[in-house]
């Protein structure tokens, strides 16, 4: 079952049952953190796709902690760089942050692991992802896209 505060659950958004993953969303400021946990393949992309849609679109800045994901496969590393990709159309960011195991060794060894970790650059200073960006005029790298993307 996925955990999220009532609060942040949008209007007519259907619950995601997944039964070898769960998530929890926490706003800070501009921030929004999307804590996954469990295992992800190929049978839990389209739901987190949809997840990543829907919870990531509210902030400029959405963050995906990968802290206690025990499993991840490649399908799961498209999602994420597609959801990079669709961010950065629509002017916010999204980066991942404390891949750790076997996670992290997929995103190292599909060459990813740069792309997605990189915190936004505010004010030509890199912030570190543990804390919330600051409000302005913020920029993210969308290399998948070959483009820069400034958002306010």
């Amino acid at each position: 079952m996925c955990y999220v505060r009532e609060r942040d659950k949008p209007v007519g958004v259907e619950p995601i049952s997944a039964s070898s993953w769960q998530f929890t969303v926490d706003d800070h400021d501009e921030t929004r953190v999307i804590a996954l946990s469990g295992e992800f393949d190929a049978a839990s992309a389209g739901q987190l796709r949809q997840m990543l849609a829907v919870y990531g679109q509210a902030t400029p800045h959405t963050v995906v902690d990968l802290r206690d994901v025990t499993f991840l496969d490649c399908s799961i590393v498209t999602v994420l760089l597609q959801t990079r990709a669709s961010t950065a159309c629509n002017g916010r960011c999204m980066s991942v942050r404390h891949p750790t195991g076997s996670a992290r060794r997929v995103l190292a060894m599909t060459g990813v692991l740069p792309l997605l970790t990189e915190s936004p650059v505010v004010y030509g200073t890199q912030q570190p992802h543990d804390h919330p960006p600051v409000s302005g005029r913020r920029r993210c790298a969308a290399r998948s896209m070959g483009m820069r993307v400034w958002a306010r």
